[in-house]
């Protein structure tokens, strides 16, 4: 077997039993959600028929841990995550500036620049922090 029909076959593989994993997760996480509105279903209708006083159950969603249950508690991070990520990757970017710069190879030396993609991203990222925290105060 030739090489190229070797990754061909690889790549095909590689994709399918990812696609495979990743409808796999969908079902159970699915499946998951049925049987939790199932069983809050089943713990009403025995209230009812006990005349008990229903439980207090938020919606479906904050059950199931949505992004929409969740959106408070990502809003609060988001700050956070933002000034730890732009801090990275500026540090990164300015690393990689500095090292390609100052390399003794010619070739890297010329592609200095690339570092500058990383830099920028960060500070992006530091600039959305901070106009992130003057909106939130």
């Amino acid at each position: 077997m030739s090489e190229d029909i070797f990754w061909a076959i690889f790549g095909a593989t590689f994709i399918l039993v990812w696609g495979i994993i990743l409808v796999l997760a969908r079902h159970l996480r699915i499946k998951a959600q049925l049987q939790l509105r199932e069983m809050v279903h089943r713990e009403i209708m025995l209230a009812m028929e006990k005349n008990v006083p229903l439980p207090e159950v938020g919606s479906i969603a904050e059950l199931a841990g949505t992004t929409e249950a969740l959106w408070p508690r990502i809003k609060r991070l988001l700050p956070a995550f933002s000034l730890g990520t732009g801090l990275v990757l500026a540090g990164l970017g300015a690393g990689l500036a500095a090292a390609f710069y100052f390399a003794s190879d010619r070739g890297l030396s010329q592609v200095w620049t690339l570092g500058l993609i990383p830099l920028c991203v960060g500070a992006g990222f530091l600039l959305y922090h901070a106009v992130a925290g003057r909106t939130a105060t």
